[in-house]
């Protein structure tokens, strides 16, 4: 291994959750960019490009997994190259403060695409005896099906919801 580079192990990693995170962050940060830019257009538009890219990959913060992470991973790249051509080529239009948050944001999505964890966990087997039912008739034990686990949570958020509002619309008719 040549002197200065070092392999990183994937504990030293950054979680996928937490890339999707940052870069919804820096989205919105380039987004608001705009307000201060001569230009409005451009950073609106390059934000934009970092959050759909953060909302569309296949992650636990996204809203449509239609991108694969490998996939992911090289939108990154281009993207962060994309965001120092466009600093540097629209910098009249823009304004310098403008400029220099592109430059900023390229500089993290370049870090993001070094240092993230693009691996898809497995899916853990069931193995609590928690969520297990009671012996079948047959002696052998039968798991919770994900489906009616999610729609009994699901009723009994419902019924947490129905609850909570019918006690506020009874603190306030008491007014």
């Amino acid at each position: 291994m040549p002197l200065g580079r070092q392999s990183r192990s994937v504990a030293d990693k950054l979680p996928f959750w937490v890339h999707q995170l940052t870069e919804y962050l820096l989205g919105f940060m380039v987004v608001t960019q705009a307000v201060r830019s001569a230009s409005p257009a451009i950073p609106t538009a390059s934000g934009g490009v970092i959050v759909a890219l953060a909302a569309v990959v296949d992650g636990p913060l996204s809203a449509a997994n239609l991108v694969s992470r490998p996939v992911h991973r090289w939108i990154d790249a281009i993207v962060a190259a994309a965001l120092v051509v466009v600093a540097v080529a629209f910098r009249a239009q823009i304004g310098n403060g403008t400029a220099v948050s592109l430059g900023l944001a390229a500089m993290v999505m370049t870090f993001l695409v070094v240092r993230s964890d693009y691996r898809v966990k497995p899916r853990r087997a069931v193995t609590s005896p928690k969520l297990r039912r009671p012996m079948a008739p047959g002696g052998e034990i039968v798991h919770r099906s994900r489906g009616a686990q999610a729609e009994r949570l699901g009723r009994r958020a419902g019924r947490g919801a129905g609850t909570g509002a019918r006690w506020i619309k009874r603190r306030i008719d008491k007014r």
